[in-house]
């Protein structure tokens, strides 16, 4: 297994990971980091965001940046539209 770390850059600069997440391979490390953009979009929705814009980077411990996941999202809620009357 080796150690690979998740760090998320946005707008306002970068939040790195200092722990880190064992994996057995790249492959696994982007998968389940796959969730957790899932999660931080949900998140974002939850707490009234309107736009998301975010990279994930994955490194491992020499710390060259072995893959990177864009994220970018607008949250746009239309209007209500009532189609049926209640009786």
């Amino acid at each position: 297994m080796a150690l690979f770390f998740t760090h998320i850059v946005t707008a306002n600069g970068l939040v790195a990971d200092p722990e880190g997440e064992y994996f057995d391979t790249l492959e696994h490390a982007c998968a389940a980091n796959e969730k957790s953009a899932k999660d931080l979009v949900a998140s974002a929705i939850k707490s009234g965001k309107k736009h998301i814009s975010l990279e994930l980077h994955i490194e491992n411990e020499q710390g060259p940046r072995l893959a990177q996941l864009p994220l970018s999202a607008d949250i746009n809620f239309g209007r209500w539209t009532r189609i049926a009357a209640i009786e």
